[in-house]
């Protein structure tokens, strides 16, 4: 199942309602063997099979998707190369805990939940990832858990369905050199503080709840400045790093301010 979620803070609804592991022969043979009093046999090498007919895909792969739609269900889908046009890049994933099926929406809300915090670790220049871009993902569904299945895919796709991604969206420790991501991995430390702001937008509204969100900023100043400064960047950005850190501290301090 495919599923869309919003992004920078917008969480989206779940719109698949579960895909189908088994193809229509394989619906057929295993109506077939009920018929014939072979369905035990069947299931027992159905099952130790199953987990070699579900695809699955990789970290840094792109594909196209059925139909080019990244909504609905899919059966599977082609491995393309990043450097050219596609329907989506996958950029992690991750396992339901759990023995039996949670159902469909508590998946979901994983998959919200997990994506959306792991989109930053492969993608972490957030500037450079175009406006038109969200974040999709495969589930588990009822019918694939029986037989294995247990991972979330998540993956960058294009909001427009007729819309596609070209080159890689990967700005990471694989491709970033060490002062990019010395710089990136601590500005992730900022963006997730501010990012951790009330719902309520108004001070007056939940002044407990601002204090502690400024605390919380301050602190990732604190960090974020402590591991730039840990860095020994190259010469000749060396003055821009160090312009930062001046203006980061006297933001650190206001941010303490707010705090109290």
């Amino acid at each position: 199942a495919l599923v869309q979620i919003g992004r920078r803070g917008e969480r989206g609804k779940g719109m698949a309602i579960g895909g189908i592991v088994m193809s229509s022969i394989g619906a057929l043979l295993v109506g077939l063997m009920f018929a014939t009093g072979g369905a035990d046999d069947f299931w027992k090498g159905f099952s130790e099979g199953a987990a070699g007919n579900t695809f699955s895909l990789s970290k840094g792969e792109c594909f196209d998707a059925p139909g080019d739609s990244l909504e609905g269900l899919a059966y599977d889908v082609d491995t393309v190369p990043c450097a050219g046009k596609h329907d989506a890049e996958v950029f992690a994933s991750v396992t339901v805990a759990g023995d039996s099926f949670p159902g469909d929406s508590a998946v979901t809300d994983q998959a919200d939940d997990k994506c959306y915090a792991l989109m930053d670790a492969y993608a972490m220049d957030a500037w450079a990832v175009p406006d038109d871009v969200d974040v999709y993902y495969f589930t588990p569904t009822a019918q694939s858990w029986r037989i294995g299945d247990r991972e979330i895919t998540c993956m960058f796709g294009n909001t427009d369905e007729q819309g596609t991604l070209t080159g890689s969206l990967r700005k990471d420790v694989t491709t970033l050199d060490g002062d990019q991501f010395a710089y990136l991995d601590a500005a992730r430390l900022l963006n997730t503080a501010m990012d951790s702001a009330p719902d309520e937008e108004y001070v007056e509204d939940d002044l407990p709840g601002h204090k502690k969100w400024a605390r919380r900023v301050s602190d990732a100043i604190t960090e974020q400045t402590g591991q730039l400064r840990r860095h020994t960047f190259d010469p000749a950005v060396s003055g821009q790093v160090e312009a930062l850190l001046k203006n980061l501290d006297r933001s650190r301090k206001e941010w303490e301010k707010a705090a109290e």
